[in-house]
């Protein structure tokens, strides 16, 4: 889990978003969190944003990050990015 090389220019995996998932619920911050995983700190608290949905306990709403959110909007976003659209209608 140590920082290895900098992953610029590569999407978070599954497997990174519960990383920074365990992490962020232990407390840490986004730069810790980014020096840990080898990313860079604004790209946590971009994926924390995108991740994040309020959740309805009782009587009060609280903002927790979860990371199948936070894929499933990637997935939502990637499929509208121009590179996916110019390979879908490549075969056209």
């Amino acid at each position: 889990m140590g920082a290895e090389k900098s992953k610029k220019g590569s999407h978070l995996t599954k497997e990174e978003r519960r990383i920074i998932a365990v992490l962020h619920e232990e407390g840490r911050s986004p730069y810790e969190i980014g020096k840990l995983t080898g990313r860079a700190s604004n790209t946590i608290r971009n994926e924390l944003k995108r991740g994040t949905t309020t959740i309805i306990l009782g009587y009060y709403e609280k903002e927790k990050y979860f990371p199948d959110t936070g894929q499933a909007i990637y997935e939502k976003n990637r499929k509208r990015c121009r590179k996916y659209m110019v390979n879908k209608f490549r075969n056209f």
